[in-house]
């Protein structure tokens, strides 16, 4: 019963993410009245109240999508029997938890919204590689070995993500309204793939299973 709500959970977790996100970037107005893009905001800034006034839909969506992935990563517990796999998904489960904080402590709580969502990005990016390679070394096939590839996505953006070169996060601390946002910003980037890689991975294996 468990394996059929695992789809349906990741499914819903996920697409209320995405429309939570949508629905905020596009009424997004940032610290010097820019439009919200892609390729130089961080996703947090759409949960940030001092510049989005759509906030709420944004740390709302996170904190349902949260709860959501983490019953998906609990329902996935034994679909395939080994020792890592069940690891992989006990971490997953707190990493969800890790995704509603996010929410629950929006970006202008600063560095503790900071130590929040680096701990979700790097626990989340773990417990998919620890699953993905419990893919490749079982002998169930339970599932295809291109979803385990995938699956590392995430695990390869994250070390992209965190050897970024950071002096500009520091400059715009110190500069806030002031601070020029270059057009194509890496570890933003980087950010967005990591969440990319996350979340179309569960939207993957949610299909597969249906």
């Amino acid at each position: 019963m468990k394996h059929k709500i695992a789809p349906i959970a990741g499914l819903a977790a996920s697409s209320i993410l995405y429309l939570a996100i949508l629905l905020t970037a596009i009424q997004y107005n940032g610290q010097q009245g820019e439009a919200f893009s892609f390729l130089n905001h961080f996703i947090s800034d759409l949960g940030n109240p001092l510049f989005c006034k759509k906030h709420y839909i944004f740390n709302t969506g996170v904190i349902i999508s949260g709860i959501g992935f983490g019953i998906f990563a609990f329902c996935m517990r034994g679909i395939i029997e080994t020792k890592l796999a069940n690891a992989s998904v006990y971490l997953g489960v707190f990493a969800a938890l890790l995704c509603s904080g996010v929410g629950i402590v929006p970006a202008h709580h600063g560095f503790l919204h900071l130590i929040i969502a680096v701990s979700f990005f790097v626990l989340m990016s773990l417990a998919m590689m620890l699953y993905s390679i419990s893919i490749l070394v079982s002998n169930t096939n339970k599932f295809p070995n291109y979803i385990a590839y995938y699956g590392f996505g995430a695990m390869i953006s994250l070390i992209l993500l965190l050897f970024s070169p950071k002096d500009l996060m520091a400059l715009e601390q110190e500069q806030g309204a002031l601070f020029e946002r270059p057009d194509y910003w890496l570890i933003a980037i980087s950010e967005w793939m990591v969440f990319f890689f996350l979340t179309s991975w569960v939207v993957l294996v949610s299909i597969y299973l249906l």
